[in-house]
């Protein structure tokens, strides 16, 4: 297991950063959350880093 460091806040002032699977950080925070640790495909992790998971086909 990949582990991921995740700040969680505790109260309104105080936050701590606590070690997670890989796949419970949310995927707006992690590339490979969203790839699934690169399993998928071994382009996928290189389209997340520039962004393109994000893009809407055209049409």
């Amino acid at each position: 297991m990949l582990p991921a460091l995740l700040t969680v806040k505790v109260s309104r002032r105080l936050s701590t950063k606590i070690l997670v699977p890989y796949y419970a950080v949310p995927q707006q925070s992690s590339m490979w959350s969203v790839t699934g640790c690169g399993a998928y495909d071994d382009a996928v992790p290189g389209q997340v880093m520039r962004g393109e998971h994000r893009r809407r086909p055209a049409g």
